[in-house]
């Protein structure tokens, strides 16, 4: 009696994980978090001698963050879809900031340091596609590290099983 409940109450959870529209203050949640994250970094990293060392930070980790949500988290972790975007949308996205990034940018222009803007665009650029390649392979790491763990598991509960046959009398 008490399994069908649990059932049924994980049934429910699933599908109201599921509808987009009910995942609203999920995503609200996530978004707080992740701007207050953002907000908590750039006054623990202020810009020294001009260069936005927290935004590139941030960018950085959101890319390879991100990954790791969509690749690992979506796929092998098997979340609902709506979930898995509302940590996407909500965390990651308002922890990065690509209106930041452009801002500063336009910045070093406006102030003739087009060196230092060329410089950050391509370190932002070439560094984020890296954080983000890194992302993806920490996360088929992590899934065949899980699948190792469930194999392993199954293999286990298997011998358990032949045991207790073999000791019941049985062979």
């Amino acid at each position: 009696m008490q399994e069908e409940a649990s059932n049924h109450t994980a049934s429910h959870l699933s599908a109201a994980l599921r509808a987009p529209r009910a995942l609203a203050p999920l995503v609200l949640l996530m978004g707080f978090l992740g701007a207050s994250l953002r907000y908590l970094l750039e006054l623990a990293l202020p810009s020294q001698g001009g260069f936005p060392y927290a935004t590139l930070i941030v960018n950085i980790f959101g890319c390879f963050t991100l990954e790791i949500i969509n690749q690992y988290v979506g796929r092998r972790l098997h979340l609902p879809g709506p979930l898995v975007k509302s940590l996407g949308i909500g965390l990651v996205g308002a922890f990065t900031t690509l209106s930041a990034f452009s801002t500063e940018c336009l910045g070093f222009f406006r102030d003739g340091e087009v060196e230092l803007a060329a410089a950050y665009i391509a370190i932002t650029i070439f560094v984020t596609f890296i954080a983000s390649l890194c992302g993806k392979i920490a996360s088929n790491y992590l899934a065949l590290h899980r699948l190792r763990r469930i194999r392993k598991k199954r293999a286990a509960e298997r011998f358990a099983k032949k045991s207790t046959v073999i000791k019941g009398g049985r062979s």
